[in-house]
């Protein structure tokens, strides 16, 4: 009877090996690939707490992004000091690319505006004010621009009051302006290269027209309005430092090689000039170098 037995069950376990050794492999692969998904779904846990797929949720998400941020920017505005003093860093960063911008496309010999100026143009929009938005997002603060499309979406969803809104827009209004204003004094006082070229980018602005400026400033605040879009969507939804820089610098350098108008920016030029030609004693309007 013990023979039969071994006779019957050791082909059959012979046989089993190979099956078995499938089976375990196919165990491990699935564990493998569930713990791969469990990683990449905690990636998706973001704003308020909830998971959001990265993908699935598509346009919805990212307006709930908006609506999420803007609400709490305009609750920011119940703190005005702390608020003033993230808008000023603000607008430091914005007068750094402003800086930054002027000192290389805008000191290439041909202003980037005259016809031909193509590559200064690219030069220009390429470095400077990419940076400034990237700076923004990542350190927290608070600027103006971003804060009207941010309060824009808070009201259209009853998820701010207007007092809260105008509140929040005043306050980051007057911290950009302080904040270029210390890199332009900064700039002027230490004589940097970037002084002369953004004097020459002033004078080019004070020559549009008010209706040339109002249209530039619409086509500006647009594109900034979408790197600050894509920007907070990327870091929601996983991004790495690499997707928050490309969805920040196709749009915001858009804007600058298109010559189009951003008040933020403008502060930064329009005090260099103005620091720049009271040091010298010229006249205030003759900003010629």
């Amino acid at each position: 009877m013990r023979s039969w037995r071994m006779r019957v069950h050791r082909p059959t376990l012979i046989m089993g090996l190979p099956q078995r050794a499938l089976v375990l492999a196919l165990l491990s692969l699935t564990s493998a690939l569930r713990v791969q998904n469990e990683e990449e779904s905690s990636t998706s846990q973001r704003l308020s707490g909830k998971v959001i797929g990265p993908l699935a949720q598509g346009r919805d998400a990212i307006f709930e992004f908006m609506e999420d941020a803007g609400a709490q920017a305009c609750t920011d505005a119940r703190r005005p000091l702390k608020l003033f003093a993230r808008s000023t860093i603000a607008g430091i960063c914005v007068g750094c690319g402003g800086l930054l911008c002027s000192s290389v496309g805008g000191d290439m010999g041909i202003p980037f505006w005259a016809p031909g100026g193509g590559l200064q143009r690219l030069a220009f929009g390429a470095i400077g004010f990419p940076l400034s938005i990237l700076m923004v997002s990542l350190s927290g603060a608070s600027a103006f621009t971003a804060n009207l499309a941010l309060a824009a979406n808070a009201l259209r969803k009853g998820r701010a009051t207007v007092r809260n809104a105008l509140a929040l827009l005043g306050i980051t209004y007057a911290g950009c302006f302080t904040g270029a204003g210390i890199v332009a004094g900064v700039a002027v006082a230490g004589d940097l290269p970037g002084c002369v070229p953004a004097t020459a980018i002033a004078a080019h602005k004070l020559k549009l027209s008010a209706l040339q400026t109002f249209v530039r400033g619409i086509g500006g605040g647009w594109l900034i309005s979408c790197a600050v879009t894509f920007a907070i969507s990327a870091m929601k939804m996983g991004g790495n430092i690499i997707d928050i820089i490309v969805a920040i610098w196709f749009p915001i350098s858009t804007y600058v090689i298109s010559d189009f108008e951003h008040c933020l920016a403008n502060f930064f030029f329009m005090l260099t000039a103005l620091f720049r030609q009271n040091a010298r004693g010229d006249d205030l309007f003759n900003l010629k170098d």
